[in-house]
């Protein structure tokens, strides 16, 4: 327990760590491997990458620094805010975003995602897993690619959906509100690619090409 932990030392390394509890921020600095899960209560600058076998938390707004960053657990869980720095975000797990992603270059989640706050990238965004609209949501890139590789369904029928990818493609290799029907859902895209969409409300689809 402190106001703030600073980290500047590889923590874990090859001996296997347990539960870390930040209660407090966290200003890290160099990786965090081999632990079995982490939460932070407040603030975290994220200079480095971390691992754990199970989730990771973090309570309040997280800051992206330095470089790309890559984030492995079973689920990774954004309470608060995401500022991306002009970085890059890679999960290797399950993503649970609950705040707004901002300022990031890229974002790629390797399973499923959890998606109730806006994301907004310079670049691509990649969700390989099933997807959930958990809440009336944007999604934003600049002129880049935006690409769900599983299902994607609202998290209470009728959620609404906006994609703004400009001349960036717009693909959806599983059916679209089967499951659970989406809200409203405005995209515009250069080419759009889906298997089936099927929406409680109406479709809008403004080709920027």
């Amino acid at each position: 327990t402190a106001s703030e932990l600073q980290l500047d030392g590889i923590i874990g390394g090859s001996r296997t760590l347990g539960a870390i509890s930040i209660t407090g921020s966290l200003d890290l600095n160099q990786a965090i491997s081999n632990a079995t899960s982490l939460s932070v209560s407040t603030t975290s600058n994220l200079g480095a990458n971390v691992t754990t076998t199970s989730t990771q938390t973090y309570t309040s707004g997280v800051t992206l620094s330095g470089a790309d960053r890559t984030l492995t657990a079973s689920t990774v869980n954004f309470v608060d805010t995401l500022d991306g720095g002009a970085n890059g975000l890679i999960i290797t797990g399950n993503l649970d975003l609950d705040g707004a992603a901002t300022n990031l270059s890229t974002l790629s989640v390797s399973t499923t995602s959890n998606l109730g706050a806006d994301v907004t990238t310079s670049s691509t965004q990649t969700y390989t897993g099933n997807a959930t609209i958990s809440d009336n949501i944007t999604l934003t890139t600049t002129n880049s690619n935006v690409t769900f590789g599983g299902t994607t369904n609202a998290g209470t029928a009728g959620n609404t959906l906006t994609i703004a990818a400009g001349t960036g493609d717009v693909t959806f290799t599983g059916a679209v509100g089967g499951t659970t029907a989406m809200g409203n859902t405005t995209i515009t895209t250069g080419v759009l690619s889906a298997a089936a969409i099927k929406v409680q409300g109406t479709i809008d689809i403004t080709n920027s090409d």
